[in-house]
């Protein structure tokens, strides 16, 4: 499609421009996703989030945080994206960084960018950070929206992770509704934390 276009001359409207963007940097091709994106004068939030979220895909930490500097209005999509691509590549102390820095600047957290979060906190052994983040949770009332379960998962497992397994089963048994993944963790946790689950 992106030959096509060059080679009619076509100017590329922001859809196009997006659809290329993403889909490269879904296949890996991210070099050729910069190229779509420098090639356009008109970006939205998808534009550059994709291309930070390309970035990160491709284990390319400083270049999507280039892009995400570059971006002139920083919403919480390209925020989560950004955190999310530092915790899932081991960077989990960048990840927590730039959750505080996302705060700081009064940008209000997605689900997916909590979930990063706690899973960075869990992958340090940071219960104390995880309870601050269950904390925030409760305050603002984050778990009675549509992802109340995928927050509680994300909480029971950094308890078991932790190793602070009364904290996991007194969530656990508070949470409104259960799943398998909620089950997996508590498993888990026990086995772990070398304890036999209690029936």
């Amino acid at each position: 499609m992106h030959g096509a276009v060059l080679v009619s001359g076509m100017e590329l409207t922001i859809i196009m421009t997006n659809a290329m963007v993403n889909a490269y940097s879904k296949v890996g091709r991210v070099d050729d996703a910069r190229r779509v994106f420098d090639q356009v004068s008109i970006r939205d939030t998808i534009t550059w989030t994709s291309m930070i979220a390309g970035y990160c895909q491709e284990k390319r930490l400083d270049k999507a945080m280039q892009v995400f500097d570059m971006m002139p209005d920083k919403d919480r999509t390209a925020w989560t994206a950004l955190i999310s691509g530092h915790e899932q590549n081991g960077e989990e102390d960048a990840a927590l960084k730039l959750f505080e820095q996302m705060l700081a600047e009064g940008v209000w957290p997605t689900p997916f960018a909590l979930v990063s979060t706690l899973g960075a906190s869990a992958k340090l052994g940071l219960v104390m950070r995880g309870k601050e983040l269950h904390c925030f949770v409760l305050r603002r009332s984050i778990g009675t929206d549509p992802f109340n379960s995928f927050i509680y998962n994300a909480l029971v497992d950094m308890y078991c992770k932790c190793g602070d397994m009364m904290a996991a089963v007194a969530l656990f048994r508070r949470m409104p509704e259960r799943n398998y993944i909620s089950w997996n963790s508590m498993v888990t946790g026990f086995s772990h934390n070398g304890l036999e689950s209690s029936r």
